[in-house]
């Protein structure tokens, strides 16, 4: 007996998957499979749906009452450990006080190598689908467990385990069957009520999956055009091929484990923050540098615009060759206090081309060969 398992799982759009709260587990040795669907309204359903899957493929023998007691123990101790923590939220610590409870649906299934039979567990809207190899009519062929009462319709009030005492909501269904060739699909609710209405069409959208990524895309695609709700979703595909051989051989796996997709897309997310910081400092870098460099710009033409000014003032000293005029230039812009630093130059220049007098009189007028010569 050959067995493949494959298996995929995602969050709500617009959610992370740190917030899916499906879960499902396996167990090769004691050849068990679980899935659950912890409901959203409840208190800590991610930690409760997770326990319930855990608990159930790590022992080949489930004795009811004390599974969900064993179950219901260890979810509270994770519980009290994140409400207990300084940071928890004021309303966390009023639901954990109130003793609010998780909830969850359920599916198991475990094979009996020697006597080569299965036996399955449901309760609420996930769903076990087992479809025989060479099957012919999909009513007729497909073998459905659930505990939804016929015809099936899903809504957000499904049957569940309770995390907290016995108020645990519907009756659990049973069924059992020989080992043979074909597929079993264990379904969280959004995915059953998809392969419910397609059917065949399900099939094949299923078996051209090959791993995370084509799982994805089939749900962006199958929500965008409203066949498939906006809701965790996780399926295992339990594909067995009967040899004829007497044990049970597993060929290499190919399930999508939720810690690890939460662990790839925090890191993903913490680099793609990074690499938004880095852009956000140059591109502050690069303003910086453009406005320092607008400010030079503005410093130079200021500068220039002065020195134009002061050239236009020394020319309107020496454009006159009336000693009285000059005089009364040079006298006047010794007594701006912003051209106190300029005039002595100006003035010393100017006494030498013209003849001036140290007081400041004219003396003979002298021929002017030229200006430059004279600075």
């Amino acid at each position: 007996m050959q067995i493949s398992i494959n298996g995929y799982i995602t969050h709500k759009k617009g959610e992370l998957y740190s917030d899916c709260r499906d879960s499902y587990a396996w167990d090769k040795s004691c050849h068990k499979f679980a899935i659950s669907d912890g409901v959203s309204k409840s208190f800590f359903p991610g930690i409760w749906s997770q326990t319930l899957v855990n608990n159930f493929v790590n022992v080949k023998e489930v004795i009811e009452t004390d599974y969900i007691l064993k179950c219901q123990e260890e979810w509270l101790n994770q519980v009290k450990e994140i409400v207990l923590k300084p940071d928890a939220r004021w309303y966390t610590k009023n639901a954990f006080n109130r003793n609010s409870p998780g909830l969850a649906t359920f599916v198991g299934l475990q094979f009996f190598e020697k006597e080569k039979k299965w036996t399955a567990y449901a309760l609420g809207d996930s769903f076990l689908f087992f479809l025989p190899k060479g099957w012919n009519d999909f009513e007729k062929d497909c073998v459905k467990l659930s505990s939804k009462s016929t015809p099936i319709e899903f809504d957000n009030y499904p049957d569940y385990l309770s995390s907290i005492g016995d108020k645990h909501k519907g009756k659990r269904q049973r069924l059992k069957g020989k080992l043979e060739s074909g597929t079993f699909y264990l379904m969280t609710d959004a995915l059953a009520e998809w392969f419910l209405n397609s059917k065949e069409i399900a099939l094949h959208n299923i078996n051209i999956w090959r791993n995370q990524a084509d799982f994805e895309r089939f749900v962006d695609i199958t929500r965008e055009g409203g066949k498939l709700s906006n809701d965790d979703s996780a399926i295992l595909i339990i594909n067995v091929i009967d040899d004829g051989e007497r044990d049970i051989v597993y060929t290499p796996t190919n399930v999508s484990v939720l810690a690890e997709l939460i662990a790839k897309q925090g890191k993903d997310m913490e680099q793609a923050l990074i690499a938004s910081i880095e852009i956000t400092n140059n591109e502050d870098q690069q303003s910086l540098v453009q406005e320092e460099s607008a400010d030079e710009n503005e410093r130079s033409s200021t500068e220039e615009s002065i020195l134009n000014e002061d050239s236009a003032e020394e020319g309107q000293i020496l454009i006159s060759n009336d000693p009285q005029s000059i005089n009364a230039n040079l006298s006047a812009a010794e007594k701006e206090p912003e051209k106190k630093g300029l005039f002595p130059r100006v003035k010393k220049g100017v006494k030498e081309i013209f003849g001036l007098s140290n007081e400041g009189t004219m003396t003979e007028m002298q021929p002017v060969k030229s200006i430059t010569e004279k600075f």
